[in-house]
């Protein structure tokens, strides 16, 4: 990957999104003294010039709009149906609805029914009206930008921390959650309980996870033994994969928007992995078994296990978020622990 943009900001970095509207955006969440005192700030950041093909300029240190809060946000999500207009997750419990042509800095709304930390949040793709928040007391909360009440709660996890919940690409009415329990779980609005529990982590803290955007059944999942491992959800009991290439916990990860398979890991060891975590099983009949770390194909013979295909290497903190592109196959985005928000092109 080469390095294409480094913009420095005041706090440390927690999150980072792209805008699904408009390809010249980006939003980052960001926290005074690392979210443990001391206020937030959301950035959001544009680039010059008009073209998002491949061959376009580089983003500059223009910042479009920011926003200011009392606590440090540990998470941002941009609206489906809204292109102003984003949530973010506060370290005061508060879930906060932000509009950028908003002129007195305020939120539009903002909600408080959680009773700790607001680690995540995550708006459907499908069910467009509606986004999930995720907390450290335990819960998962549903909610519609028009209402002043949360819909929904899941309260799966009992008392330990939720540190996310990802929307199905597929299905509007699941989710992936992960927490402090050592599970993730498929949360479904429809079930009174977990459809589907991954307990496979050896007791490891949960803190990432995402969906395959192109295998209905895959997820991932990271955690705090450093381990990523992938997942079929038809068969829960043992994971697909276990990657143990980070030193230390993998805090977010993400499945690319354009290709089946390939998955981007940040770490606490201020690096970035990109995979290609398709396991590709011999031909029938042929007895053989292929070698991990196979290139495709493999010589005909399939690949059992997951492929680095590269690293970013250049925060010098820990790495708390990643995000791909919408609308560049090739642009990648992070941000850390350094105060650094960087832009990444896959060569």
């Amino acid at each position: 990957m080469r390095l294409e943009a480094s913009i420095s900001l005041p706090f440390s970095c927690h999150a980072v999104e792209f805008s699904p509207f408009d390809g010249e955006r980006l939003a980052v969440a960001t926290a005074q003294y690392f979210g443990i005192v001391g206020n937030g700030r959301l950035h959001i950041f544009g680039r010059h010039g008009g073209d998002v093909t491949n061959s376009s300029p580089a983003w500059e240190q223009r910042e479009l709009r920011s926003f200011d809060t009392q606590a440090g946000l540990f998470d941002c999500a941009w609206s489906e149906c809204h292109p102003h207009q984003m949530a973010t997750a506060g370290a005061d419990g508060q879930v906060k609805l932000w509009d950028l042509g908003a002129v007195d800095g305020f939120p539009v709304a903002d909600w408080r029914e959680h009773t700790q930390e607001v680690s995540g949040v995550d708006w459907n793709l499908v069910s467009k009206d509606l986004f999930a928040s995720a907390s450290w007391d335990g819960s998962v909360k549903l909610w519609t930008p028009s209402a002043g009440v949360s819909s929904h709660t899941f309260r799966d996890h009992g008392r330990h921390p939720v540190y996310g919940a990802i929307w199905s690409p597929f299905s509007p009415g699941q989710l992936l959650s992960f927490s402090g329990d050592g599970t993730a779980r498929v949360l479904d609005v429809s079930s009174p309980g977990a459809v589907t529990v991954l307990d496979g982590h050896g007791g490891a803290e949960v803190l990432a996870g995402d969906w395959d955007k192109y295998n209905q059944p895959v997820v991932a999942t990271g955690c705090a033994d450093r381990a990523v491992r992938t997942w079929d959800l038809r068969q829960p009991r043992v994971p697909l994969s276990v990657m143990l290439e980070h030193r230390y916990a993998v805090k977010r990860l993400r499945f690319s928007p354009h290709q089946s398979g390939v998955l981007a890991t940040a770490s606490y060891d201020t690096s970035v992995i990109l995979w290609d975590t398709k396991i590709t099983p011999p031909p029938a009949g042929t007895g053989m078994f292929p070698l991990a770390g196979e290139g495709r194909g493999g010589g005909g013979h399939g690949r059992r296990s997951p492929r680095l295909l590269d690293r970013c290497v250049g925060h010098t903190e820990f790495v708390a978020g990643v995000a791909f592109s919408l609308f560049e196959p090739r642009l990648m985005a992070t941000c850390a622990w350094d105060r650094r928000l960087c832009l990444w092109r896959s060569l």
